[in-house]
């Protein structure tokens, strides 16, 4: 846990690692302070400015040979009127096309991996 997740093709953003069980889930979390753009604690009672996001990973096996992946993504950010215009109308609809295109390669992985077994 704590290791980076890189998000972007240089590594300039990234998701933390929160949680890991092998073979079974990948929880990637962090809490952004946007006043100063660095990590922060989301149970910080002084975080009055922040961007918070997880996505899980989570495999549920449905036989020797088949799984399913589950993916699900949630984001949260301090209230504001300009925060509910931007993330709302502008991250939300970005973060689901990202999930989108991650699924697709994982999907795509998969199933390259399977043919060549």
């Amino acid at each position: 846990m704590g290791d980076i997740v890189k998000a972007m093709p240089k590594g300039e953003f990234g998701f933390p690692v929160a949680a890991i069980q092998p073979r079974e889930a990948l929880v990637l979390a962090g809490t952004l302070d946007t006043r100063t753009g660095q990590p922060a604690d989301p149970n910080d009672p002084g975080l009055q400015a922040y961007f918070s996001g997880d996505q899980t990973f989570a495999i549920e096996g449905r036989s020797d040979e088949t799984s399913r992946l589950i993916f699900r993504m949630r984001i949260d950010w301090n209230p504001s009127f300009m925060n509910r215009l931007v993330y709302g109308s502008i991250v939300e609809p970005i973060s689901f096309v990202m999930g989108r295109k991650t699924l697709l390669n994982v999907k795509q992985r998969a199933e390259a991996l399977s043919r060549q077994r």
